[in-house]
Parts: C-alpha cells; structure tokens; sequence
C-alpha cells in the first residue's frame, strides 16, 4: 500500500471545499465550508479562513500523519485580480472573474487602442469580462491612491499559495487569462500591446504542477501541515475540476455546472477564435479551448429566491408543467452580462412573449430551457473552432436540478 497522501483545496464563488488522497486516488477525508459571498466581489481573508479551516478538519477527520501528506495543491476562482501591499496585506476586496463586468468601458478603450486584429494574433483572443487586463486597468483609473501602494497583483490561487509558501506564482493556463498582458506563443508576461501594463507588479510563472515552496512554520502551527510540505504552483478551479473528472486526454471536455458554467475542451495545437478562448493548459504541449456561461446555477438561486418558501425539487416539478417552448415564452440568460460565445458584459437578462395567460411555470421552464440554449451554444462554437467533440463528454460542478443535466 503507498502511505504517500496529496491534500487538496479548492475556493469556489460560494464554497471551499478539500480532499486528503492517496495517490491512487482513493479520498481519505472531505471538507466543505461556505463563506460570505458580495456578488461580484470577494474578501481574500475568507480564502484563507476556508483554507486552514478545511485543511485542520481534513487531517482530523483522516487521523493521518501530517508528515505523510507530501503535497498540497490549490486551486480557486479565476481569474481574480487581487492588489496586495508590500506586506501582502489585500487592498481591497478581489475582483471576480467573467461575473464581474465593471471594466466594460476599460474593454472598449483597449480593444480600440489595441485592434481585435493584434489581439487575436498575439493571444488568439478578444478581451472580455473574463479578461484581468481591463480589470487591472479599472483599478488604476479608478483607485489610484491604492494602486501607488500596490507591491503585486494576484489571482486566487496565487494568493494561497503566497500565505503558505511566502513566493508569489500563476501557472500559466490562469496567466492566459490576463489578456493582454501574457503572450500564449512566448509563454510570458509582455507590456508590446499595452505599454503601460505593470507587469512587474506581476507573479512569476510556471506550470500547474511545478513546486512553488515549501509550508513555512509560522502556517504549519495555523494549517496542522507539517514545515516544510511542499506546495505546487496549482490552478484555476475550471481547471482542476476538469482533471478531477478526467478530462486529460486530446478532444476530452468538460462543462462545469455551478453558479456559472464552464468549458473546457484539450486539444492539440494552439488555435484562435473570436467565440471562445484558447488557451495553453497545464503542462507543456497541452492547449485547451474554454469557454462560459456568466450566469447558470445563479440564475436559478435567484429564480428560488423570488418564488421565497420552493425547494430545487418544487422548481422541479414545475419546469416538467410546462410544456416545451413555454407557451410562445422566450427567456435570455444574460443576467451578469455574457462571457462566451457573444463576449458582452453589457447583455442584460429578458423574459419575452408574456401574456396574462402565463404562469410562473412557463417563466421558470423558459429560463431553464435558455440556460440549456446556451450551453449548446457554446458547445456548436468550441466545434467549430477546433474539431468534433468527443463523445464522452463530462459533466462537472454542482447542481441540485436534473432539467439542467
């Protein structure tokens, strides 16, 4: 039997949850802890809280040997953009990824300055809400007195692995998303599209399973690790949850359900697109195409909210009323704006055709059905960007609706 154990957390948008393993795979403890959610922000001190939480209750459920755990791995919510100062202290609350649109004006004035022509050539992609360039230069414009007083700007997972470690590193399947400022054929930082991006200001790269440090001993007596584990660079959660799912080979995708949805798809060569996003992916070689809805297991969340006292299974039952196409009801899911394929932070969410005649049955099957709409839509354009998707697709995340699956 291999006594080798990894330990593994994860940040999502509304939970943090971790595993012990061995490195068969076999799962030795599971954690969850949910933490404070201010859509479309987040306080960096409760990634943190949920990491030594999880990772004490990992070990105390397990009973295992702290010494025997030989790696630890995060991953988080990506990409974020997160202004730390000199003492790694956060200087405000992190800007979340596609879900957050408040740089939509900073998206216009780049793309104009820089031309969707040298944006696709030089990192086979537009700028989007997903894009932290634009989130990045949102901050200098806007908060310039904590921008003087910024020592790095991170992701999520780079900040983790900063309070374990003390060292500051991205992998570079989370750096593509800080278009434009990484070069996808250079694998690098660059200022040659944006002159004045600080990229010194920057984490240094290297690849998702790279080692970035070790647990010093200040943290070991706060995490229950021991010093010195060591601790790999890590990823973004889409990322992670893919290879969880097994999602490792040319042509595998996986659609990640949660409160928004994710794609992604490997492939074997870098490719462009103006609908999706390629990307490199985890280890040298690998290319990965993504993708994502702004809004999916949200929507639902805020459709159960305004019907108050119906459960997942209630919302349910209704959807199964009402019959398909709700009646001459059209619904558009658009409700944080829209990452792929439109890449329109702008786009509102819409509930069209109503009449007096309609119940709220056919408003909740239509806004199910727009969902389900716009996950094919983004599987028809990652096809044509690249190649037939594989059969054996893999459906990831959380969802507590079987019409969504």
């Amino acid at each position: 039997m291999n006594d080798k154990l990894l330990l593994g957390i994860d940040v999502g948008t509304h939970a943090s949850k971790g595993v012990i393993i061995n490195t068969s795979g076999d799962v030795k403890s599971y954690s969850s802890k949910e933490h404070r959610v201010i859509i479309p922000k987040h306080d960096a001190n409760d990634w943190w809280e949920d990491f030594v939480f999880i990772s004490n209750d990992l070990i105390r459920k397990s009973n295992v040997d702290p010494g025997k755990i030989a790696a630890v791995g995060c991953s988080a919510i990506a990409p974020t953009m997160m202004p730390l100062d000199f003492e790694g202290r956060p200087l405000r609350k992190a800007i979340l990824y596609g879900i957050d649109n408040r740089a939509s004006c900073e998206i216009s004035m780049m793309t104009k300055k820089i031309g969707e022509k040298n944006l696709l050539k030089h990192n086979g992609i537009l700028l989007s809400s997903q894009s932290a360039g634009p989130k990045i230069l949102w901050f200098m414009r806007n908060e310039p007195d904590l921008f003087e007083k910024t020592y790095k700007i991170v992701t999520a997972s780079t900040y983790l692995v900063y309070k374990l470690t003390g060292r500051f590193f991205i992998d570079y399947y989370t750096a593509g998303t800080f278009n434009p400022v990484f070069d996808s054929h250079k694998l690098k930082w660059t200022d040659s599209l944006w002159k004045e991006a600080p990229i010194k200001l920057l984490p240094e790269i290297r690849w998702t399973a790279d080692i970035a440090g070790e647990i010093t001993k200040s943290v070991a007596k706060k995490t229950g690790l021991k010093e010195g584990t060591k601790v790999i660079v890590g990823t973004a959660d889409a990322a992670s949850e893919a290879v969880s799912s097994g999602v490792v080979e040319n042509g595998d995708l996986m659609i990640m359900l949660g409160t928004s949805a994710f794609f992604i798809q490997i492939v074997n060569k870098f490719v462009r697109s103006i609908k999706v996003w390629p990307t490199v992916y985890l280890k040298p070689g690998m290319y990965a195409i993504a993708a994502a809805m702004s809004s999916c297991g949200a929507i639902i969340s805020w459709l159960r909210e305004l019907l108050e006292s119906y459960t997942f299974d209630q919302i349910d039952e209704m959807v199964e009323k009402s019959p398909i196409g709700n009646e001459g009801i059209l619904a558009l899911p658009y409700f944080s704006g829209e990452r792929t394929p439109i890449n329109d932070p702008t786009a509102r969410g819409s509930i069209l055709g109503l009449s007096l005649y309609h119940k709220k049955e056919h408003i909740t099957r239509a806004i199910f059905e727009s969902i389900a709409y716009g996950i094919r839509d983004n599987l028809e354009n990652i096809e044509k960007a690249c190649m037939p998707i594989r059969r054996n697709i893999v459906i990831g995340g959380v969802t507590k609706n079987r019409n969504l699956m």
